[in-house]
C-alpha cells in the first residue's frame, strides 16, 4: 500500500498501515482535533491526511520517537473551524491529561462535579496523609480565627495518627490471618484501619487527581473554576488554563472566568440565605422524591421499539394492556441470560428517580463518582451531624471523637459569619451532606450493583441498599432484577481485601 519511505514516515504515528481499524499515537492534542475533522470534509484516509499534513511540513518532527509539535497552520485551522465558525465538536478529539498535586479534597470534588471526564484520585483508604499536606486558606489565616482553626487541625492530624495503631490491633484480633500470607493480611487490616480514621481527616487535606478530559470539556471546566467563589479553585483554574494552553493553545484560547455564571451563583446564595434553615441533625438515608408512575411499561416498550418499526406510542398501549403475569414473564426471559458484566439494556433510561441521600462526606466521595446522573451538589457542613464508627468506642476513643468532632462544629459556626465558603476546609469528613440525585434505572442497576458489594465501605452499601429499597417500592417488576447484596458484613470489606491481596496478579 506505501512504499518503504512513506511507510517510514507513517510508522511512528499509526498503529498499522494496512489495516481499517487502527490507533494514532505521538500526536499532540491539536493535531489529533485537524485529523478528525478533515473526515467530514475530505474523502481521503486519515493515514493520506496525516502524509498530506507532514509532506507538507504542517507538523514538525523531533527526537527519535516521532513526537509532532503544533505550527501555526495548525493553530490556524483551529482558529477558523473551531473559534470562527463555531465547530466546537472538532475540540472533542483534543484529548488533555491533567495531573493535579496538592489540591484539597474540598476542591477535588469540586473538579470532580463535571461529569464529562475520567478521574482517578488519592486513596484514602491505601495512604496515611499528613498534617503539612492541609490547605490553609490565606483569608482565614489572616483572621483572630487562624489560631483556634490550626489547634483543631492539628488535633485532627493527632488523633487520626494515633488511632491508627490501636484500630488496627482491634482490626488483628478480630480477623485471623488463615491462609493469607502475612503481607497480605497485615496491608488488609491496615486498609481496614485507615477506612476508620479517615473520618478524622479535614475537608482542607491535600489530596491528588490525574485528569482525562477533552478540550472542548477542558474550557467549560477551566471557566467553571475562574468563575468559583474558593480562591484555591480559580488558583487552580488559572493553572489548568496555563499549562492546557502549552497543549492546545487555540483549543483554549477562549476559556475564561464567566460573570454569568458568578452574578448567578451570587444571587441564589443571597436568596437561598433566606430561607430557614433546619438545624437539627439528619441521619443518613435516601428519599424519593419523585419517579414515573408508569416507568415500568416506559422501558418494556422500549425494548420492543428497537426491534420493529411500530410507533412508540402504540407500543406503549399495547404494554399496558398486557397481564401482569405477560410483564413478569417478558422481562424474565429478557433479563435471565444477563451475565455479571452485561449492562441492562439501554431502554431502562427511560424512566428515572430524583432521590435525596444524606451521607457522610467521606461516602460522598465515592457515591459522587456515578456521574451519568444530575447531581446537585451543596458544599458541606457541619447541621446535618456526624457519624461515629463504633471501632472508636471499642479502642476507648470515643470521647475524644466527639470532643473533636465538637470543636468542629464551634469552629465552622464561628468561620461561617465571615467566610461562609472558605469553613468548609476545617470540616471532618465524618460530617454528613445533602446531595440531589436525578438518575435513569440502568445507571441505578450500576450503583446498586457495584456499591452494595462485600468489598464496599459499609457508608455507602447502607445508602446502595435503601436507593434499591426505594425503588422496589415503586418499580418491582424491574427492580428484582437488579443484584442488590442486602447483607450487613461488619468485617466483609476485610475479608474482600485479603482476598484480592492473596489473588495472583496479572
Amino acid at each position: 500500500m506505501y512504499d518503504a519511505e512513506t511507510a517510514a514516515l507513517l510508522k511512528p504515528f499509526v498503529t498499522n498501515l494496512d489495516q481499517p481499524v487502527y490507533c494514532l499515537r505521538n500526536l499532540p492534542p491539536e493535531v489529533q482535533a485537524v485529523l478528525f475533522a478533515y473526515v467530514s470534509r475530505s474523502p481521503a484516509s486519515f493515514r493520506d491526511n496525516l502524509l498530506k499534513l507532514l509532506r507538507d511540513e504542517e507538523l514538525a518532527l523531533s527526537g527519535a520517537g516521532g513526537d509532532a509539535m503544533t505550527t501555526e497552520r495548525t493553530r490556524a485551522f483551529h482558529e477558523k473551524w473551531v473559534i470562527r465558525y463555531g465547530h466546537g465538536s472538532v475540540a472533542e478529539h483534543a484529548d488533555l491529561k491533567f495531573a493535579l498535586e496538592d489540591v484539597s479534597i474540598i476542591a477535588s470534588k469540586v473538579i470532580e462535579d463535571h461529569r464529562l471526564a475520567g478521574y482517578t484520585e488519592k486513596s484514602t483508604r491505601y495512604q496515611h496523609f499528613s498534617e503539612d499536606r492541609f490547605y490553609f486558606d490565606a483569608a482565614v489565616a489572616a483572621s483572630p480565627l487562624a489560631e483556634p482553626a490550626r489547634r483543631l487541625v492539628a488535633d485532627l492530624y493527632a488523633m487520626y495518627h494515633a488511632a491508627l495503631e490501636p484500630i488496627q490491633n482491634y482490626y488483628a484480633g478480630l480477623m485471623p490471618r488463615g491462609d493469607a500470607g502475612e503481607r497480605a493480611w497485615r496491608n488488609s487490616v491496615h486498609a481496614a484501619a485507615l477506612d476508620v480514621i479517615r473520618y478524622l481527616l479535614p475537608a482542607g487535606t491535600r489530596t491528588a487527581l490525574g485528569i482525562s478530559i477533552n478540550a472542548r470539556e477542558a474550557a467549560y471546566a477551566i471557566s467553571r473554576f475562574l468563575s468559583h467563589p474558593l480562591a484555591e479553585l480559580r488558583e487552580i483554574g488559572e493553572a489548568m488554563l496555563w499549562e492546557g494552553r502549552r497543549i492546545a493553545p487555540t483549543l483554549l484560547k477562549h476559556a475564561r472566568l464567566n460573570e454569568f455564571r458568578r452574578a448567578r451563583e451570587a444571587l441564589l446564595q443571597r436568596e437561598a440565605a433566606t430561607v430557614a434553615v433546619d438545624d437539627g441533625e439528619t441521619p443518613s438515608g435516601v428519599q424519593l422524591l419523585e419517579h414515573d408512575p408508569g416507568g415500568e411499561d416506559l422501558v418494556l416498550a422500549g425494548l420492543l421499539y428497537e426491534q420493529g418499526q411500530t410507533d412508540f406510542a402504540a407500543l406503549l398501549r399495547q404494554v399496558r394492556e398486557m397481564s401482569p403475569a405477560r410483564k413478569q414473564s417478558l422481562c424474565s426471559d429478557i433479563m435471565r441470560r444477563r451475565g455479571p458484566h452485561d449492562q441492562p439494556p439501554r431502554a431502562f433510561e427511560l424512566t428515572a428517580y430524583l432521590m435525596e441521600m444524606v451521607l457522610d462526606y467521606g461516602a460522598f466521595r465515592d457515591v459522587q463518582r456515578h456521574r451519568i446522573a444530575t447531581q446537585l451538589n451543596p458544599l458541606p457542613t457541619v447541621i446535618h451531624g456526624y457519624e461515629t464508627p463504633q471501632e472508636f468506642a471499642a479502642v476507648g476513643l470515643e470521647e475524644e471523637y466527639h470532643t473533636l468532632m465538637r470543636r468542629a462544629v464551634d469552629l465552622h459556626r464561628q468561620l461561617a459569619a465571615d467566610f461562609p465558603d472558605q469553613a468548609v476546609y476545617f470540616i471532618p469528613l465524618a460530617f454528613r451532606k445533602r446531595i440531589l440525585f436525578r438518575w435513569n434505572l440502568r445507571e441505578v442497576f450500576h450503583f446498586v450493583e457495584l456499591r452494595s458489594s462485600p468489598q464496599g465501605h459499609e457508608s455507602y452499601r447502607r445508602i446502595a441498599q435503601q436507593v434499591y429499597h426505594a425503588v422496589a417500592r415503586v418499580h418491582p417488576l424491574l427492580a428484582q432484577f437488579i443484584r442488590v447484596d442486602l447483607n450487613s458484613y461488619g468485617l466483609g470489606r476485610l475479608d474482600e481485601e485479603i482476598r484480592n491481596e492473596t489473588s495472583p496478579r496479572a
